[in-house]
């Protein structure tokens, strides 16, 4: 493509972009019932760390592993179908609410956990109490440098608390 020509094309698309930029922006309301039609926020936490031990309970997490852990979040509906990607983590995930538990979410998962000792994975059906961290998959390897964890957790909360 010659110089001159694709100089006129760049030139042509930043005019089509300043000039649509007004239209870019989204309207507050509109943000207001995108947030409304997803109540929920999806709280998911990975890392090599420890996330559970006999000092938390069942349903809690070590707040090491929250200070550690990277963190993704999506604002999610009571029944919804997502997939989700960042550096080194994915997530297949289902979520059905359940009839006469408000505060109860079913939560099925595929996962996968990539570190610099490999990879882990973990699949489950779970019940989710709103608010309440839960480990949900992890492992414990035991090397010349230590013992090394591995671990992700997850919850479910209400998105306009957040």
């Amino acid at each position: 493509m010659p110089g001159w020509l694709s100089n006129r094309l760049l030139s042509s698309v930043l005019l089509v972009l300043l000039m649509s930029a007004g239209h870019l922006q989204a309207d507050p309301r509109d943000l207001a019932a995108f947030r409304a039609s997803k109540p929920l926020l999806l709280d998911i936490r990975y890392c090599g760390c420890r996330a559970t031990g006999p000092e938390v309970g069942p349903s809690g997490v070590l707040p090491d592993f929250l200070d550690q852990s990277r963190r993704v979040t999506v604002t999610v509906s009571p029944e919804e179908t997502g997939f989700l990607s960042v550096a080194g983590f994915s997530m297949g995930y289902a979520l059905e609410g359940v009839r006469d538990a408000p505060q109860t979410v079913r939560f099925g998962y595929a996962g996968a956990f990539r570190t610099h000792n490999g990879q882990m994975t973990g699949q489950g059906d779970l019940t989710l109490v709103k608010g309440e961290w839960l480990h949900v998959f992890g492992s414990k390897h035991k090397s010349e440098s230590g013992v090394q964890h591995t671990s992700v957790a997850v919850r479910v909360i209400d998105s306009h608390g957040s």
